[in-house]
């Protein structure tokens, strides 16, 4: 890894969210195969990481609605383009559920 993301792994440790997935942070996108074979963590979101620390800093609670893109996987972007409508559709209902 190069050494702006050992720093980020040592500053910024994986959290183990309620459903027992970890997540971690990156200093930049993984675009790769490679890239995502050397984590060891569910998921790895860049934003979503900053809220759920900041919340846990804090003691609040935390949901996060996002979808999970994975470009890295065999037609990935293209899997991407093709359901992100229906994607959008399916967080703003679940907002509308969870938040009324």
């Amino acid at each position: 890894p190069n050494h702006s993301q050992k720093i980020a792994k040592g500053a910024f440790p994986p959290l183990t969210l309620g459903s027992g997935a970890h997540l971690l942070t990156s200093d930049y996108p993984i675009h790769s195969q490679e890239e995502r074979a050397a984590l060891s963590y569910d998921l790895v979101d860049m934003e979503g990481y900053g809220v759920a620390l900041a919340a846990r800093k804090v003691g609040l609670p935390c949901t996060l609605l996002k979808v999970v893109s994975d470009p890295c996987i065999e037609g990935g972007w293209e899997k991407i383009r093709t359901h992100l409508t229906a994607l959008q559709q399916i967080l703003a209902d679940t907002q509308e559920k969870v938040y009324g």
